[in-house]
C-alpha cells in the first residue's frame, strides 16, 4: 500500500511539473510574437497520460509470466506515446513574428527561419502535421494547435512561393 502512495504522490507530482512548464516562456511573450498553443483540454489530457502510463506499466508489470511480453510491449506503448505527447505539448514551442517562423525544442535549441527564407510549405498526412521550410531546416506545428488560421493568413502574405497544395490542406483544417 505504501509502494501505492508514493507511485501517486510522484504522479501527482509529474502533473503539476508539466502543467507548470507549460506556461509561456519569458522571451515568448515579447511584443509582436504570436504563438501557437495548446488548448487547455488536450494539455490535461497529455498531463494525465503520464500518470496513466505509468499505471499501465504497474499493471503490465504483474501479468502471468506466459502474458509477460504482450504486456511489456503494451506498456512500452503508453509510455513513449505519454512522453512524445508530453514532449510535444509542453516543451517544443512554434511562434511567429514580422521577421520569421520559429520554435524552441528542450534543451535550449532553436529554429528560426527568415519569411524572405522560407522555400517549401507543406502538409505531411502520414504524420498529421504542417512543416515550413527554408535554409536547410524546418518548423513542424500540428493541426490541432489554437492560432493555426492566423499563421496560415500571415503565412500566405509574407511568403513568395506557390502555396497551392498547402492551402487545400489548409482549408480542410481551419
Amino acid at each position: 500500500m505504501t509502494r501505492n502512495l508514493i507511485a501517486g504522490l510522484a504522479a501527482m507530482a509529474a502533473v503539476a511539473l508539466l502543467l507548470s512548464v507549460a506556461r509561456q516562456s519569458p522571451a515568448l511573450k515579447a511584443k509582436g510574437v504570436r504563438l501557437l498553443s495548446w488548448s487547455p483540454p488536450m494539455r490535461w489530457f497529455a498531463a494525465l497520460m503520464v500518470p496513466g502510463s505509468l499505471a499501465i506499466a504497474w499493471m503490465a508489470a504483474q501479468a502471468k509470466p506466459s502474458e509477460a511480453t504482450t504486456a511489456a510491449i503494451v506498456a512500452a506503448c503508453f509510455l513513449v506515446g505519454a512522453a512524445y505527447l508530453a514532449n510535444s505539448v509542453f516543451l517544443y514551442r512554434v511562434w511567429w513574428t514580422t521577421e520569421g517562423i520559429g520554435s524552441a525544442h528542450p534543451f535550449g535549441r532553436t529554429t528560426f527561419i527568415p519569411w524572405s527564407g522560407v522555400t517549401n510549405a507543406r502538409y505531411v498526412g502520414s504524420v498529421q502535421a504542417f512543416y515550413i521550410e527554408g535554409d536547410g531546416r524546418r518548423v513542424w506545428y500540428s493541426p490541432m494547435q489554437s492560432g493555426l488560421p492566423s499563421l496560415h493568413r500571415y503565412l500566405r502574405s509574407r511568403a513568395g512561393i506557390d502555396l497551392t497544395n498547402f492551402t487545400e490542406a489548409v482549408a480542410h483544417h481551419e
